[in-house]
């Protein structure tokens, strides 16, 4: 196999990430959220929006990306060149293993929007049952709170549909190795014959 080739197989990925630009997520400004009160609730939601659709820009990118890897790679696969299955499973264990790793990282910022929501729940409910000076009833109380946190609750979805793609892109690794694998065992049995 000519190095030439074997160049060809390694992904262009600089533009796959270049195309859209992402703002910067802004830092939150500080809230007591057993105290707060609508106007001050309404300004958290709007940096809460702000952050999220920063953070929505950020996995579309990722979709993007993966996608993109992925397809080439599916690419390669169908030219059934065998000499380039070697450094074609390589490069998709590599994708996998980055695909993996970036599962792990949003796994801890699940856990860490999760940990976030139940404290603010708690937060707003103390605020709704005690501060509000209102007595307002359990299912009144509930919407109030949903509407407080329904960026917090976003975020929480996000993150899980994002972590879901990732674990589809590493099924379709696992899919991709497991095709050369068996594109390799059933050439060596034609060469056999």
């Amino acid at each position: 196999m000519k190095e030439e080739d074997i160049l060809k197989l390694e992904f262009d990925t600089k533009d796959l990430m270049a195309d859209v630009d992402i703002p910067p997520i802004k830092k939150l400004s500080s809230i007591d959220l057993r105290t707060a009160n609508y106007q001050a609730i309404n300004i958290h939601l709007e940096e809460l929006a702000y952050n999220n659709d920063c953070i929505e820009m950020f996995f579309e990118k990722q979709h993007s990306y993966y996608s993109a890897l992925l397809n080439k790679a599916y690419d390669k696969l169908s030219q059934r060149d065998y000499k380039m299955f070697a450094p074609l499973s390589a490069r998709v264990l590599a994708i996998r293993q980055s695909i993996q790793d970036d599962i792990t990282k949003n796994m801890s910022k699940l856990s860490k929007a999760n940990s976030k929501y139940r404290q603010t729940y708690g937060d707003r409910v103390d605020y709704y049952t005690t501060g509000f000076g209102l007595k307002v009833s359990d299912s009144t109380r509930k919407n109030l709170i949903e509407r407080d946190l329904s960026e917090r609750i976003r975020q929480k979805e996000m993150i899980e549909n994002h972590i879901e793609f990732l674990r589809e892109c590493r099924i379709s690794c696992d899919q991709i190795g497991y095709a050369i694998k068996n594109l390799t065992q059933l050439s060596g049995l034609l060469m056999a014959l």
